[in-house]
């Protein structure tokens, strides 16, 4: 009972913390991701949703490691379940690669030239390249900072064809489409998109039999600018460079991509599973905190019944003297008396005369005539039929002397 006392309000305060916790509103995380399956506003899970639409009757691939492997002989994950691999058929592809950065090492360099060179088309979207990557482009990365007029919290972009080119330029936040190519080779480089300075910002490098699609503009494919009706036209025409081809999705190369070891990685990749992982845990603590102790209730502490002997002795003469029966008392004195010597002095006879007060005289060491004097008050209790108050005190002071004076 005195555990409810404790464990009831405290389940009641939980259940309540878990509710808010739950109802209580979000706040938004503005970090980087580019990941398939963020739907923060720097996620690109509407793009990667979208794939299918953009290219039509094409496989969408998504890739979780390098360049190396995922045009080599790595896992390829199919939306549709396609269980034809075109990398080993010699058909043409689309890479799509969007992050904040692209550095890829030397394997994955040679493995992306390679599949360039074979007619394939490599679309990347990154705020700055490794050097090697950009040397290899001859391709050189820049920002404007506070140098475009008008709204300072706006950059305006568009596209360079006629086809493609909007009426009204697409508009952005500052840090998101501020980015440009400063210098590229012109012989190999095509410019796509610029900014409101007529700095490019969406380029095309030739290389062997395909190309390179590069877009310093990263932030305008997640989330948070597809939701917007007239951004989202700069993706499709953005991505409409790409013919409908094979699309791999690269999941390698992202700022907000999950290493999760765990075994239980599944299990807290999911929102509701993870949160049932972790009220398990708080409830399996809180049994062992309360439950944990002796379940077994205090054991009583049990007095030794007191030894009321004497009290009881007490009571019974009293309630002798207040009936005043005198001869009872003294007959049953003299009995204690008798019972004294036999155990004491292993004295037992009934003839209370004679040598008999000579033995006991020996064995106790008293004298002969006060033992004599004792058995005569004995004899005259036994003789009388009754005694009077004097004559029961008499007895009883002669048997206690003689118990005092016996060894």
């Amino acid at each position: 009972m005195k555990r409810r006392i404790y464990t009831i309000p405290l389940a009641v305060v939980g259940i309540i913390a878990i509710i808010a916790r739950i109802l209580a509103p979000r706040e938004v995380n503005w970090s980087p991701s580019f990941t398939r399956n963020d739907k923060v506003p720097y996620g690109t899970y509407i793009l990667y949703d979208l794939l299918p639409d953009l290219f039509h009757d094409a496989s969408i691939a998504s890739s979780t490691g390098p360049a190396y492997n995922a045009l080599g002989s790595g896992h390829l994950e199919y939306t549709a379940g396609d269980d034809r691999d075109p990398r080993h058929t010699g058909e043409e592809m689309n890479y799509i690669i969007i992050n904040t950065e692209f550095s890829p090492d030397e394997l994955d360099r040679t493995a992306l030239f390679d599949f360039v060179d074979a007619g394939s088309r490599v679309f990347v979207a990154a705020e700055s390249f490794g050097s090697d990557f950009a040397d290899s482009l001859h391709i050189d990365i820049a920002g404007n900072y506070n140098v475009f007029g008008g709204d300072s919290s706006k950059v305006a972009i568009n596209f360079t064809s006629p086809s493609l080119k909007s009426a009204v330029p697409y508009s952005y936040r500052r840090m998101v489409a501020d980015r440009y190519f400063k210098d590229f080779d012109t012989a190999s480089t095509e410019i796509l998109g610029i900014n409101t300075l007529g700095e490019p910002n969406f380029i095309r490098v030739r290389y062997g039999r395909g190309a390179f699609y590069l877009s310093a503009l990263p932030y305008a494919f997640t989330n948070y600018n597809v939701l917007d009706a007239k951004n989202g036209e700069y993706i499709y025409k953005a991505l409409s460079y790409l013919p409908p081809a094979t699309v791999i999705w690269d999941e390698y190369y992202k700022v907000g991509r999950r290493v999760i070891t765990s075994p239980m990685r599944y299990v807290l990749s999911q929102e509701a599973l993870a949160w049932a992982f972790y009220i398990g845990l708080i409830g399996v603590a809180c049994f062992m905190l309360f439950m944990g102790k002796r379940r077994q209730r205090i054991i009583p502490e049990i007095r030794p019944l007191p030894n009321t002997t004497l009290q009881f002795a007490a009571t019974v003469s009293q309630l002798y003297f207040q009936h005043a029966d005198h001869r009872n008392i003294a007959e049953k004195r003299i009995t204690y008396f008798l019972d004294y010597l036999r155990i004491r002095f292993g004295i037992t006879s009934s003839d209370l005369r004679g040598d008999f007060h000579r033995l006991v005289a020996s064995r106790s060491g008293v004298d002969e005539e006060e033992v004599r004097m004792v058995f005569d008050r004995i004899e005259q209790v036994r003789r009388a039929s009754s005694l009077t108050d004097q004559q029961l005190m008499k007895i009883n002071a002669a048997i206690e002397g003689f118990q005092k004076r016996g060894r």
